[in-house]
């Protein structure tokens, strides 16, 4: 064996070698990563994001759990708390696509009003929290009929902008309410 295939055969090794370990190094981080989301999605790990505000002596806590290993789908979850009594929790539906921004205002009744592309969530001044429907979906059949498979309901009218939940601005905004201006 000649001095110069001798050499060859070390730099190839090397290179493979060096080759090797960066694929193992980037296997371990995707693995981690893998097992961190699975560990959010079940939610071990407490939720992805929480936006708090207070409203008209309620309080209202916004959390977000990772649902997807890749994609931005959200269980949420808000809990309103009143004076005086025990914390209300509702699963709200899923937030699909992320960030999805929540108008919140006041209606002529007084009541608080959550609303996204949709849902609408009323909240009443004792805290308990009602979903409703915001849009129509009609199923079809075989033979090309439809039928009404989800109506909307009449949806509370907005008296008083209050705010958003959504991302905040900048380059670093976190998901959290925003007041109305």
């Amino acid at each position: 064996m000649t001095e110069k295939s001798s050499r060859w055969r070390r730099a190839l090794f090397l290179l493979l070698l060096v080759f090797v370990g960066g694929v193992a190094l980037i296997a371990v981080s995707i693995g981690l990563e893998i097992n961190e989301r699975r560990k959010m999605i079940r939610g071990e790990s407490g939720p992805f994001d929480v936006a708090e505000a207070d409203i008209d002596g309620l309080h209202l806590r916004l959390e977000r759990y990772l649902d997807h290993l890749f994609l931005a789908e959200f269980r949420r979850t808000l809990t309103v708390t009143a004076k005086r009594r025990a914390p209300v929790v509702f699963e709200m539906d899923q937030d699909t696509g992320g960030m999805q921004r929540i108008a919140v205002c006041k209606t002529g009744d007084g009541r608080i009003l959550l609303s996204d592309r949709i849902f609408n969530y009323l909240i009443d001044p004792d805290g308990s929290v009602h979903g409703r429907v915001a849009v129509s979906a009609v199923e079809v059949s075989p033979d090309g009929t439809t039928k009404p498979f989800m109506t909307p309901e009449v949806e509370p009218v907005c008296v008083t902008k209050l705010g958003t939940f959504d991302k905040g601005l900048g380059p670093r905004g976190k998901y959290g309410f925003q007041p109305e201006r």
